[in-house]
């Protein structure tokens, strides 16, 4: 007859096993595995919003997570979702990030034109734009981020379209840059 030791000792002898294979085959304990589930910000966010799940933030409050504050996660948004890419801190973190300018900002407009460096693209506005290719440039965005197992969404913006209603149009973008086909280059 087992004890409950007995099946704990089993237990853990079977993930100790399990480990020492895959440190011996992958160099790691996970088998590789480098995902949110082993994120203990990922948790976090999880306990902190049970049990909604999700989060609401304005314009002015995403703001905020733009990575200049270490204790607090780097938060995107693409046309009113928003994402935490804080496991790729060093790319969403200015001045050396590539992407430190969509760090805590709307960045639907940039990404469908492509444009960077502008800060009036910095907005979920399309107008001006040819909207159904603009929507399947964001869609694009959007399933690459979620699709990321590093990547999570935490919520949606409140304000999204209120924020720019009354605003000119932004102006044309004269030089977008060439973004490979292969959105995946972005870590």
């Amino acid at each position: 007859m087992f004890s409950v030791i007995d099946v704990f000792r089993i237990l853990g002898g079977l993930l100790l096993l399990n480990s020492v294979f895959s440190w011996w085959f992958t160099s790691s304990t996970t088998w590789g595995y480098e995902g949110r589930y082993l994120d203990t910000q990922y948790y976090k966010f999880q306990y902190n919003t049970f049990p909604k799940g999700q989060i609401e933030l304005t314009i002015d409050e995403l703001m905020l997570y733009n990575g200049s504050d270490p204790g607090l996660p780097i938060y995107i948004a693409i046309y009113h979702k928003i994402y935490d890419v804080s496991a790729s801190r060093s790319l969403y973190t200015a001045p050396l990030g590539r992407y430190s300018m969509m760090a805590g900002k709307e960045s639907a407009r940039m990404l469908a034109t492509a444009c960077i460096g502008k800060n009036d693209e910095l907005t979920s506005d399309l107008r001006g734009l040819d909207e159904e290719y603009a929507m399947g440039e964001i869609f694009k965005w959007q399933s690459y981020y979620e699709g990321k197992s590093k990547y999570w969404q935490v919520g949606y913006l409140k304000d999204g379209d209120e924020v720019w209603k009354d605003k000119e149009i932004p102006s044309p973008c004269t030089k977008p840059l060439k973004i490979p086909q292969n959105v995946g280059s972005l870590q």
